[in-house]
């Protein structure tokens, strides 16, 4: 396998354990807040806050086959249900940061 192949194969790998270990992140500070407590998520990743978006008010009509994570976001989205029930206000924003790539190319 060229260099240049293996490169973008670890750099992909990388962007998915990256974004597994943020929806993980998500899900735990939806564990770890009360139902009853405002929650206001700041994030850098903009496909969590599509993943969740998604399926919000959906209903049955939603699916999560084939979609990455599903038992982190099944999970998350039952916490989200339960808070909108509760008439629990939360917030999910998307955050810029600096990127590690743009650390790395300094």
């Amino acid at each position: 396998m060229s260099s240049a192949i293996e490169r973008e194969r670890t750099r992909l790998l990388d962007e998915h354990r990256d974004r597994h270990a943020r929806r993980l992140a998500f899900l735990l500070a939806l564990r770890d807040t009360l139902i009853e407590e405002l929650l206001l998520y700041l994030c850098d990743i903009q496909s969590l806050k599509k993943a969740v978006n998604r399926w919000i008010g959906e209903g049955g009509k939603a699916t999560l086959v084939g979609a990455p994570d599903a038992d982190i976001l099944a999970a998350a989205i039952e916490i989200l249900r339960k808070r909108i029930a509760a008439g629990t206000a939360t917030f999910l924003v998307k955050s810029k940061s600096a990127s590690r790539r743009t650390w790395a190319s300094k």
